[in-house]
């Protein structure tokens, strides 16, 4: 394959939302999967910036302690128990320095509060 084909190929897969383990050569047979490193070398970057997307979803989908940023406009990844502001009901985003409540993993909403729910 050539370059151009590989980054058909992939930018094809990536704009269609594919799972992150089906990124892999196109070649028949061939189970191979690229680098984040080679993807970005290829793809364009408007592309990479959907593909780090999907890679954060995947991370977080199956890392019961990470979380999206509850917060407006803040995709960062939090870990619920990383202990940010050596407060263990709060977490501070260190993107958009916003305050997150770790049990249910909202808006922080206060100590008096009852928390919603857990997630």
């Amino acid at each position: 394959y050539c370059r151009q084909c590989f980054r058909d190929t992939f930018e094809q897969l990536i704009y269609a939302r594919a799972q992150i383990q089906d990124i892999k050569c196109p070649s028949m047979g061939c189970v191979n999967r690229p680098t984040e490193e080679e993807i970005r070398s290829i793809i364009s970057n408007a592309c990479f910036m959907v593909f780090l997307k999907i890679k954060n979803v995947y991370i977080v989908n199956n890392e019961p302690d990470l979380f999206f940023c509850p917060n407006r406009d803040c995709d960062y990844v939090l870990d619920a128990k990383q202990d940010l502001d050596a407060d263990p009901a709060v977490i501070s985003c260190p993107l958009c320095h916003g305050k997150v409540c770790v049990k249910c993993m909202r808006k922080f909403h206060g100590r008096d509060s009852d928390c919603p729910d857990k997630k």
